[in-house]
Order: structure tokens, then C-alpha cells, then sequence
């Protein structure tokens, strides 16, 4: 501003030196022909000159002017242009923190689908471990050996840690060879079941026994194929049971007897010392 302000002084100044010939001559005698030609030759020659410097002394006077009248519009152009640079930079930012986020939230998320499995599996594996077992194993076999009636006693065992309830038990018996008897132990049709069903409670560590007796005698051919070890007597079914958490759990069993002793004959119920085996089927629990 100030270069423009000393520009504008010059200009007049020379406009003002230029003019100054001009009213000397007009000042003098007046009268002379040969002072106006003079006049009247310089005339022309400096119009040119003093209306460009009346020109750039209009500009100058114009700008001096927005420049009085404004004297911060540089200054505020450049804030304006900073203030556009800045409104992009946080656009910007702003998309990016809106996906940051959409991450962190899909992180969460799959935090807290894996803390609900892992909360899960821990209460799974919490039941499992509390939870009623029971295990069944035959103890007696009592034969009759004039008429073939027997009747197998066994021992229901609660392995858990809580105790188990509404325990009902079924069996059934199959005298015969080990392939013929997993085809029919396991087919899909329910055997018939032995005994009338009575609920009860097995506490943790305790055990019943329950007998069952055969609708079916033996005869004195199977009595003697049984002693020779050539078929064998097998015993199997269920016992079914809700545990602490209320849900519903099932034993299934399958043992077997061979080389059954010789019974004696005096028709009475005789008790045998002859072991069980476990049968390699139908012998699972849930």
C-alpha cells in the first residue's frame, strides 16, 4: 500500500511538471505568433503523455480505494481458503472414524458371540461334571434248574455328583448266539419290557437293586448249550433318569453270561457264581 501511495505522488508530480510549461507560456506575453505555434506544437506532444498518466493515476486511486475500503480481504481470502482446507481434512476423518467405528463395533460383536460360546461351553462342561451317572451291573443269575425258570438281580449305581431322579428301569433277556442277539437287541422296534415301572431317587453314591424275572422258562437243550458255552444268556435294557438340570438322560446296557454252571436239581431257585460280560453293543448313555 505504501509502494502504491509513493507511485501516486510521482504520477502527480510529473503531471503537475508536465502542466507547468504550459502556464508559464500562457502567462507571458500572449501575443507573440510564434509562442502559440510554440504552444500549439507542444500541445499534442504531451496529451498523450498526460492522459496515460491521468490513467494510471485513476488506477492507482481505484485500488488505493478497495484497498482503504478493505483492507483485510487478502488476509480473509486466506482464512477462508484454510477454513475449506480444514472442513475437507475433518470430512475426511470424519469417513474414517465412521468406518473405525463400523470395525470396533464388528469386533464387539464377535467378542460377545465368543464370550456367549465361551460362557456356554463352561456351563456345559460345569453339568457335565455334577451331573448323575448312573451305571448298571448285574449281580446274581438264580436258576431253577428242574423247571428252567431264572431271574437275574442288578445293581443300579449313581457315579455322579448329584442326584438323580424319577429313575425308571426296564430289561429284558435274550438266550442265544452274539451275532443273532446284537441283530435283535438292536433293532428298532422296542423289546418288551419285564417288570412294572416304579420311579424313584438315587442319591450320589448309593445304588438299587432290582431283579427280573423271565416270562420264558429254559429248556433242558438250551440249559445244556449254555453250560458248553455254545450260546449264551444275555440280559439288557434301560434306565432312564432326570438329572439336577432337569434333563432327560438314558443308560443303556448289554451283559452276557457263558459256561453256565451246572444248576442243581431240586427245584428251588439256586444262587450261580458264574460272571458277567460286558456285551460290545447297546451299551451307551446320554
Amino acid at each position: 500500500m505504501f509502494k502504491r501511495n509513493w507511485l501516486f505522488v510521482a504520477a502527480f508530480a510529473g503531471l503537475t511538471f508536465a502542466a507547468s510549461p504550459l502556464a508559464a507560456q500562457q502567462s507571458g506575453d500572449g501575443g507573440s505568433a510564434e509562442g502559440d505555434t510554440r504552444q500549439a506544437g507542444q500541445t499534442p506532444n504531451n496529451s498523450p503523455a498526460v492522459a496515460a498518466a491521468i490513467d494510471r493515476l485513476a488506477d492507482e486511486i481505484a485500488e488505493t480505494r478497495v484497498e482503504q475500503s478493505d483492507p483485510y480481504g487478502e488476509e480473509r481470502n486466506q482464512r477462508e481458503q484454510r477454513d475449506i482446507l480444514a472442513q475437507e481434512e475433518m470430512a475426511y476423518w470424519a469417513w474414517a472414524m465412521f468406518w473405525a467405528m463400523v470395525a470396533q463395533t464388528f469386533l464387539a460383536l464377535c467378542a460377545l458371540i465368543a464370550l456367549l460360546l465361551d460362557l456356554r461351553q463352561n456351563r456345559k462342561s460345569s453339568e457335565a461334571q455334577i451331573r448323575a451317572y448312573l451305571s448298571v451291573e448285574p449281580l446274581t443269575l438264580r436258576l431253577n434248574g428242574n423247571t428252567g425258570e431264572y431271574e437275574v438281580q442288578i445293581s443300579i449305581l449313581n457315579q455322579g455328583q448329584s442326584p438323580a431322579f424319577r429313575v425308571k428301569t426296564a430289561a429284558s433277556f435274550y438266550v442265544g448266539k452274539m451275532e443273532p442277539a446284537e441283530a435283535e437287541i438292536m433293532r428298532s422296534e422296542p423289546r418288551p419290557e419285564i417288570g412294572r415301572a416304579a420311579l424313584c431317587t438315587i442319591q450320589i453314591a448309593r445304588d438299587i437293586k432290582s431283579s427280573f424275572q423271565s416270562p420264558q422258562n429254559l429248556n433242558k437243550g438250551q440249559i445244556a448249550a449254555l453250560r458248553n458255552g455254545n450260546i449264551h444268556l444275555f440280559i439288557f435294557g434301560f434306565v432312564s433318569y432326570v438329572d439336577a438340570f432337569n434333563q432327560l438322560r438314558e443308560t443303556k446296557f448289554c451283559y452276557f453270561q457263558e459256561n453256565l454252571p451246572l444248576p442243581p436239581q431240586d427245584g428251588i431257585f439256586a444262587r450261580t457264581d458264574s460272571e458277567w460280560e460286558i456285551a460290545p453293543f447297546h451299551n451307551e448313555t446320554t
